[in-house]
C-alpha cells in the first residue's frame, strides 16, 4: 500500500480473484475481476490446500472490494449463490479475445501449414473432468463409424487424459492428441468441422467465442457460460448425458453455410467489441476514482 499511495494511484484493479490485504483506509478504490468459483462448485477436482488458498484469498478480496466484476453472468449468478450480500456491487464484463481472432478469418486466413485438409472436430482445453472430454468420447464411440470424424485434442493433462486415451483406444476412434502445441490456435478453428466444447462449467469459455470469431462451428453445453453468450449461434447440448452429446455431433455434421459462419462471427464482434469492453473499464475506474477521498 505504501507503494501505491507514494505514486498517487487512486484505482487498484485486482485482476484474478484477489487485491492486497492492506489497502483499507489508504483512499485507495479497488475492483477486483472474479473468473470463476468452480473450486466451490466443483471442490472435488482441485487439491485441498488449494482449495483453501483459493477461498481465503477470494472471500478476502470480495469483502474488501469496491466494485466486483463476473466475467460472465453466470459467474455472476454463482458469486451471489455464495454471497449474496454483494448483489449491489457487483457488475458483468465480457472478456475479449486476443486480437488475432478479430481478423476476418475469409479474407485473412491464418497460416495452414501442417494441419490436415481432411475433416476433423477439435477440442480445445485443459484435459480434467470438469472439461468433459471422456463424456465426449463415450459419446463419439456410440456413433456408427461412417458418422465419426477424427478428433483432433488440444491440450494437457494428467491422469485424467490417461483415461481418455485408454478409452479411445478401446473404442477404436480416431484421436490425434497434441498435449504440446504451443502456436496459433486460430488455424486450427478455422480447419475444423466444428469445435467440440462440452464442459460442465466455465466462467466464461474462451475457446467457444474464438472458434466462432474463427468461423467454426461450435457444439457446447445447455446452461452454461458458454451457451450464455453464444446462443443460437452454438449447437447445445446436455453434458451430463451421452445421447444428447451423440446427437449434437450428428449435427455438427450437416453442412454449415458460409452464411451462418458469419452470422456467428458478427454476433461475436457485437458481443465481445473490444471497444465496447475497454469503454465499460474506462467508466468503472473513473467511477472509482470519482470516489476516492
Amino acid at each position: 500500500s505504501q507503494d501505491l499511495q507514494a505514486k498517487g494511484i487512486q484505482v487498484y484493479h485486482g485482476l484474478s480473484n484477489e487485491i492486497p490485504l492492506d489497502l483499507q483506509g489508504t483512499g485507495i478504490r479497488t475492483v477486483i475481476t472474479i473468473h470463476d468459483l468452480l473450486f466451490l462448485d466443483y471442490p472435488q477436482t482441485y487439491p485441498w490446500l488449494d482449495r483453501q488458498i483459493y477461498r481465503l484469498k477470494t472471500q478476502a478480496g470480495l469483502a474488501k472490494a469496491d466494485r466486483v466484476v463476473a466475467i460472465s453472468q453466470t459467474t455472476r449468478d454463482r458469486i451471489l449463490h455464495y454471497f449474496p450480500s454483494l448483489q449491489n456491487r457487483i457488475d458483468v464484463i465480457y472478456q475479449p479475445c486476443s486480437s488475432t481472432y478479430y481478423r476476418d478469418p475469409w479474407s485473412d486466413p491464418g497460416n495452414m501449414e501442417g494441419i490436415t485438409t481432411q475433416p476433423y472436430w477439435l477440442y480445445v482445453g485443459t484435459i480434467e473432468t470438469r472439461k468433459n472430454l471422456l463424456g465426449l468420447l463415450r459419446a463419439m464411440s456410440t456413433l456408427l463409424p461412417q458418422e465419426r470424424l477424427p478428433l483432433v485434442v488440444i491440450g494437457r493433462g494428467g491422469r485424467h487424459a490417461q483415461i481418455c486415451q485408454q478409452l479411445g483406444h478401446q473404442n477404436g476412434l480416431d484421436i490425434r492428441w497434441m498435449p504440446d502445441f504451443r502456436g496459433d490456435l486460430r488455424a486450427w478453428y478455422q480447419g475444423a468441422t466444428a469445435l467440440l466444447y462440452p464442459s460442465q462449467a466455465e466462467g466464461f469459455g474462451l475457446p467457444v467465442a474464438e472458434a466462432l470469431l474463427s468461423g467454426c462451428p461450435v457444439m457446447t453445453s445447455k446452461g452454461t457460460s458458454m451457451a450464455e453468450f453464444s446462443g443460437e449461434w452454438s449447437i447445445t447440448v446436455d453434458p451430463a448425458s451421452i445421447p444428447s452429446m451423440a446427437e449434437g455431433l450428428r449435427q455438427t455434421l450437416n453442412p454449415s453455410s458460409h452464411h451462418h459462419g458469419v452470422q456467428a462471427r458478427w454476433a461475436m464482434l457485437q458481443i465481445l467489441d473490444p471497444i465496447q469492453i475497454t469503454q465499460q473499464w474506462i467508466s468503472l475506474y473513473q467511477e472509482l476514482a470519482s470516489l476516492t477521498f
